[in-house]
């Protein structure tokens, strides 16, 4: 019924079809060629007993326009059904298709199982459609008259098989059991203490001295690879290869303050065992949060979010992700201060934008990793925490997005190396209405002073500034703020690139 009414909506002319308007239409030789044609389709194919052809009107409702039937039966241009299918109505909209009704539909005619395909003009519109019915009693012998025919082969090669398998299995079920779990014992890496399989079947003879030197090769192999990788390999289920792709991504770098000069003064195994423990924390947080880490550069760790897994809220979790870090941060610098260790002090780098992302590399050997304008960035923002004395900084386009949601300050507008333009950048602080280190007084006070910054109200900001140092201490960004209108109420600049351009080169 589908290639039926697939094949026979592509030989009605659509443009013979269009004019067939009004009743008055069916003594046009249009709608007599199309109506024989219908005609033909039912008495090649006994079984069907409806064919038509039908249309939305202008009032959205389904209207019979050719009917193969004569007679009282007969459905005219323009009469209207409304006891049709989902299956029905969908074939009249883009893309096109060709449907059959999941289940008999019942109507004024009887019980029948429909197929319906769009009939499309010259310019790729549908403008109407074919249906084709068979009644439900024929489909039902059909159907058991299969059903009876596939129950009795079943039921033959059932009997068969069994016979067969019975012979079979008597003859290698012993050598195949011992094979599959030797199978078994390599997928685990057990490589040692195997009895090789004895069979007099050929097949199996050769199974077995593959099996074994496949066991050779892996022993060797994993003098050179760790068995965790050698295992995350064999569990793959298609070969890697190289593929990349643009998308929006949001990256994270992380770097630990004065690492070299950490890791100069203290026992090695004991850095090892530190850092492992905080690799391990880090780490956990950053995949809780359905990050992809990328790779451990160091002491730093480079990841990203929204790929391979789709994330729409991926923003959000790398800045949620970056908070959990340093809270979890802060707790084991005091358990490593407890036991003399120095505290290992992480500081962020974020930004959102796309990059590409895919198996990067040559056809031997792989990696699943991004590069792009939009990562640099991401590094260069981590590298300013240096400079503002600050734990996370994010990118313009990060703010832009998670807003509402965490706590921020605008540090400053500069133009990192690599870039040509001004960006603005802030320091997340935590979730909204929650201040860190901070409190809700000097970010207040803070943001009036950025804010106569940028107004060029030179004095006020001087004021507002100098307020800030005195009354809450020292503060990197408040005093970089406090040198700069200092300068320019003396020399003020000549325009914003003076201000920015060249002072923000990092």
């Amino acid at each position: 019924m589908h290639d039926i009414a697939g094949v026979s909506a592509l030989k009605i002319d659509p443009e013979k079809h269009k004019v067939l308007m009004t009743r008055e239409d069916e003594k046009r030789e249009e709608y007599i060629e199309i109506k024989n044609y219908l005609k033909e389709i039912r008495n090649i194919n006994p079984d069907i007993r409806f064919v038509y052809t039908y249309r939305l009107n202008s009032n959205g409702q389904i209207e019979f326009v050719v009917d193969s039937e004569d007679g009282i039966d007969a459905s005219h241009i323009g009469e209207i059904y409304d006891e049709y299918t989902n299956e029905m109505i969908d074939v009249l909209y883009k893309p096109y298709k060709i449907n059959t009704d999941k289940e008999f539909t019942v109507d004024k005619w009887g019980s029948w199982l429909s197929s319906y395909a769009p009939i499309v003009d010259s310019n790729g519109n549908i403008i109407a459609a074919i249906g084709i019915d068979v009644d439900a009693k024929k489909v039902i012998e059909y159907e058991n008259k299969y059903l009876l025919t596939i129950m009795f082969s079943s039921i033959l090669v059932s009997i068969f098989v069994l016979i067969l398998g019975l012979i079979i299995a008597k003859m290698i079920s012993t050598p195949l059991s011992e094979l599959t779990s030797i199978i078994k014992m390599i997928e685990k890496l057990k490589l040692d203490n195997q009895k090789a399989v004895i069979s007099n079947i050929k097949e199996i003879t050769e199974i077995s001295e593959s099996v074994d030197n496949m066991k050779k090769a892996l022993k060797s192999f994993r003098k050179y690879v760790p068995a965790d990788l050698v295992n995350e390999l064999m569990s793959m289920h298609k070969e890697a290869i190289l593929s990349v792709e643009k998308k929006e991504l949001t990256i994270c770098f992380t770097d630990i303050e004065n690492f070299t000069t950490i890791s100069e003064k203290t026992d090695l195994e004991i850095l090892v065992e530190k850092l492992d423990e905080y690799f391990d924390g880090m780490t956990r947080i950053l995949q809780d949060n359905y990050a992809t880490i990328d790779k451990f550069i160091g002491d730093s760790i480079m990841s990203f979010w929204n790929s391979p897994k789709r994330l729409d809220n991926h923003t959000f979790l790398a800045c949620k992700a970056a908070l959990e870090c340093l809270k979890f941060n802060l707790e084991l610098n005091e358990r490593f201060n407890k036991v003399g260790f120095p505290s290992l002090n992480t500081r962020f780098g974020i930004n959102t934008g796309e990059a590409i992302v895919g198996n990067i590399g040559y056809q031997e050997r792989l990696n699943y990793t991004i590069i792009g304008d939009n990562v640099n960035l991401a590094s260069r923002l981590e590298g300013l925490n240096k400079y503002y004395e600050t734990r996370i900084i994010i990118s313009e386009n990060v703010y832009n997005t998670v807003q509402e949601n965490f706590e921020f300050r605008l540090l400053d507008d500069v133009i990192v190396k690599g870039k040509t333009y001004p960006i603005k950048i802030y320091e997340l602080i935590d979730f909204k209405n929650c201040y860190g280190k901070y409190n809700k007084e000097f970010l207040q006070i803070y943001s009036e002073g950025v804010n106569y910054f940028y107004e060029k109200k030179w004095n006020e900001a001087l004021s507002t500034f100098d307020e800030i140092l005195k009354k809450y201490g020292f503060d990197k960004p408040s005093s970089i703020f406090y040198e700069r209108c200092q300068k320019y109420i003396k020399n003020p600049p000549l325009d914003d690139n003076d201000i920015y351009t060249k002072m923000n080169r990092r």
